[in-house]
């Protein structure tokens, strides 16, 4: 099933099962939704106990007294969960004590201060981010369920398995007689005429931001109290967004298809330690990434097209999709979590994100499965 909203919750879940760690005694493990492995101190918690689970890639309050025990530095604010192995074994976040008044289901991260990771696309120089736009709604924010937590698929049912990339989300249509372009939450705006007065006060605006920049730094280096860090101002122009459209002359071809919206993902120097060695562009003697479709929808309709029909509508347009992990196989979810883990076929020096699930045929099914073996790397980073 597709999401349009992210299903990140710090939610109350009811402890139905303690199962023991096989290195460690005072260790045991607790699967939360059957997916999601969380260690946790034997003595802590009982079967039946309400507790908090607070998944990987929050960012949570160490002032906050069921935070204190993340606290590294005197200084320090908050604290991102990851995914670790604690004595050989994988654990994905935390669970922490729920309080007399807390239900299971309640979803607490509002009420604890905690909010999700979401980082930035690292676009080294070529960081145009650009300006928002009035969004007509037409490609809503793209998200997908878990595997390790909903069970959307019946075992035996044929699917297809994509690999999911690390890159930044992208989306196009031409509708209302123009080209649309999003990124995953913000509609892009088109692209203006950079005047010599703008570059001047881009200019002035980096200098400034990297004085800013050298005094947060040396707060910290010293102890001292640090001011909020400051933010690298976006250059006005043509986005990366824009940028990758123009290169892959989005205007000209879904004119042909109009109301037809492309969801991909651009990749390439766009997250770091996942370069993919994909350059694909070059703009102003500079490299640019590289773009691959993984869904088609009817923006008129609201259906998206099927495994098959996405394939042609690529094809027909000269654009690449996502690479094809396994083209049609019966659905396991331990084959899926093989399938999740490996080197990418983009570039066999990165591991994969994981992967994307899609059942064949006309009825809509779609989930994906994050990687062991990234989430770990994430958590060493």
């Amino acid at each position: 099933m597709t999401r349009l909203l992210s299903d990140f919750k710090v939610e109350v879940i009811q402890i139905a099962q303690i199962e023991p760690h096989t290195n460690a005694d005072s260790l045991s493990i607790v699967n939360v939704h059957g997916g999601y492995p969380c260690i946790i101190r034997t003595d802590d918690f009982k079967a039946g106990d309400l507790a908090i689970y607070v998944p990987v890639d929050a960012i949570v309050p160490v002032s906050n007294p069921l935070f204190h025990f993340l606290r590294k530095r005197e200084d320090q604010i908050q604290h991102r969960v990851k995914a670790s192995k604690l004595r050989g074994v994988f654990s994905m976040g935390l669970l922490v004590p729920a309080s007399a008044k807390m239900r299971e289901g309640d979803d607490v991260q509002e009420m604890l201060g905690i909010t999700k990771y979401d980082p930035e696309v690292t676009l080294a120089e070529f960081s145009r981010l650009g300006q928002r736009e009035h969004d007509p709604g037409y490609m809503p924010t793209f998200g997908v369920e878990s595997l390790r937590r909903y069970r959307t698929f019946d075992e035996g049912e044929l699917v297809q398995v994509t690999e999911k990339l690390h890159g930044t989300s992208f989306s196009a249509v031409w509708r209302d007689d123009r080209l649309y372009v999003r990124s995953h939450k913000v509609m892009r705006a088109a692209p203006r005429v950079v005047t010599p007065a703008d570059e001047r006060e881009y200019k002035w605006d980096l200098a400034a931001f990297k004085l800013r920049n050298c005094a947060w730094k040396l707060c910290r280096i010293f102890g001292m109290s640090a001011p909020v860090r400051p933010r690298k101002p976006h250059n006005v122009g043509l986005d990366i967004f824009w940028r990758v459209a123009q290169h892959y002359d989005l205007a000209d071809l879904l004119k042909l298809r109009p109301n037809m919206a492309i969801y991909g993902e651009i990749y390439g120097p766009v997250q770091k330690g996942f370069p993919y060695d994909a350059f694909d562009l070059t703009f102003d003697g500079q490299l640019w990434p590289a773009l691959a479709i993984f869904d088609v929808k009817d923006t008129v309709t609201d259906e998206w097209l099927s495994v098959t029909d996405a394939q042609d509508f690529c094809d027909d347009l000269g654009l690449r999709m996502v690479p094809v992990l396994a083209g049609r196989i019966p659905f396991s979810l331990a084959r899926i979590k093989e399938l999740s883990d490996g080197k990418s076929l983009l570039n066999p020096k990165h591991i994969r994100e994981g992967c994307v699930v899609r059942r064949l045929g006309a009825e809509r099914k779609i989930a994906k499965y994050v990687g062991d073996d990234y989430l770990l790397q994430q958590g060493k980073a």
